[in-house]
């Protein structure tokens, strides 16, 4: 009888690609697509934004919510407002990050390809 490591262990297909994988290339995983009579919580919101209150001139719920949250940002200074109408218009500020290991040495980083065989196998390919 064979080892059990042996047995779990696959061997390398010679292409480099795996043959027997779960989806087919070309192949829709969902031909049907999305079933009739669902819908989508944004497109209604979207849809709804784009309509006239009762009583506004040619103003709609987006123009109303704009100009409110102007007027609370302007004329109430409310900084959270600020903020969110400055990203919205601007973005997120960029967040540099430095990784380092412990007292800010390198971090090792073992990628070759012979480790990696060696990990996954347990031997080299040579």
């Amino acid at each position: 009888m064979k080892n059990t490591q042996e047995t779990k262990q696959k061997k390398p297909v010679e292409s480099g690609v795996k043959q027997d994988t779960k989806f087919k290339k070309g192949v829709s995983g969902n031909p049907a697509g999305r079933p009739k009579g669902t819908f989508s919580l944004i497109t209604l919101l979207k849809k709804e934004l784009q309509e006239c209150p009762e009583g506004q001139d040619k103003k709609t719920y987006a123009d109303l919510i704009i100009k409110r949250m102007l007027k609370e940002a302007i004329e109430k200074g409310d900084q959270q407002q600020i903020r969110l109408i400055w990203n919205y218009i601007e973005g997120m500020p960029k967040q540099s990050m430095e990784l380092g290991g412990m007292n800010g040495e390198a971090i090792p980083i073992d990628v070759t390809v012979s480790s990696a065989i060696k990990k996954v196998y347990g031997k080299s390919s040579s």
